[in-house]
């Protein structure tokens, strides 16, 4: 019932109405995810336009990518070439925007896979590479997960490497910089890890 341009202003109602009780949190993202996709699904540039530039929402929209493996962020509904064409009406303030709210790895099997193909594209648009960076290593460290933190930190520091070797020096610099994170960050949770391990022997 949104979908095609006659219900563009009722899409955009609804956007609203489920940000303000976003901010005052009424309601979680994680809870509203099918409702979420359906509505980048129907109305992308509405919904895109409602969450992601409104100056008044207090609510930072990079818990898009926190619904879990399972759900991803509900810009996976949007096809790249939609927000390729939304970005590039202000590159300067919406691929940044973007960069927080897209998934930044590609799943398999419940296995991440390397960057997302939207992650990448974008990152290869954004006028002000380190800008688009700026939130992603807050990202880096899942907010949720099974098995070991270590092996998943250290996983995604391979996955920087395709970037060491970046055209770009400050894209190269900054994977150098979050890949020693990572390296310290995975240290210390492996040797939480094996203590734990070796308290329930």
């Amino acid at each position: 019932c949104l979908a095609g341009p006659i219900a563009e202003q009722p899409a955009r109602r609804i956007c609203r109405r489920i940000k303000g009780k976003f901010d005052d949190h009424s309601l979680y993202t994680f809870s509203a995810s099918q409702l979420l996709q359906k509505l980048f699904e129907a109305q992308p540039i509405a919904a895109l336009d409602e969450f992601l530039i409104d100056e008044e929402s207090s609510n930072s929209f990079r818990d898009f990518d926190d619904f879990g493996s399972s759900r991803g962020s509900p810009l996976e509904s949007v096809g790249i070439e939609t927000l390729e064409q939304w970005a590039m009406v202000n590159p300067q303030v919406r691929i940044p925007r973007l960069a927080n709210s897209i998934t930044l790895f590609k799943a398999q099997s419940d296995s991440e896979q390397g960057w997302s193909p939207t992650f990448l594209r974008l990152l290869e648009l954004a006028p002000d590479k380190r800008a688009y960076l700026e939130n992603v290593p807050h990202r880096l460290r899942p907010t949720g997960w099974s098995g070991s933190l270590a092996d998943i930190l250290d996983k995604r520091r391979v996955f920087l490497d395709q970037f060491i070797q970046h055209s770009d020096p400050n894209i190269s610099a900054w994977a150098v910089e979050q890949g020693q994170r990572l390296e310290a960050e995975s240290h210390f949770e492996r040797t939480r890890e094996r203590r734990e391990d070796e308290s329930f022997e």
